[in-house]
This record gives C-alpha cells, structure tokens and sequence, in this order.
C-alpha cells in the first residue's frame, strides 16, 4: 500500500510519526500490526488514506 501510494518507508514514517523499523516490520509480517496502539493505526490509516478495517483485515461486509 505505501509503495502505491508512492512514499518511501522514510517519507511514511516522516508522515506517521512511526519508526522505519515499524514499518518495514508491518510491511514483512502483517499481524505485527496487531502489537500497535490504536493510535498508530488510525495515522497509518489516515496517510495512507485506507480503512481501519483493511489494515487490521477484519470483514466489513455482512
């Protein structure tokens, strides 16, 4: 998702206020994500301009 949106993993942690290493260990093992305060989420999501739910991979359809 980042690389599509065109930013580096410096730029997006620039953006986010996240580590580099945050990043690319959420980019190398998705569930990582799940070790992360609500916070980081909701600016991950925010930059990237992608649902919560699509982060976090959880069902929005019912």
């Amino acid at each position: 998702m980042r690389e599509q949106k065109g930013l580096s993993e410096d730029e997006l942690s620039d953006k986010t206020g996240l580590y580099v290493w945050a990043i690319k260990s959420v980019e190398s093992d998705p569930n990582y994500i799940d070790s992360w305060c609500l916070s980081n989420i909701i600016e991950l999501s925010k930059v990237l301009c992608i649902p919560i739910q699509l982060l976090l991979g959880v069902k929005t359809d019912v």
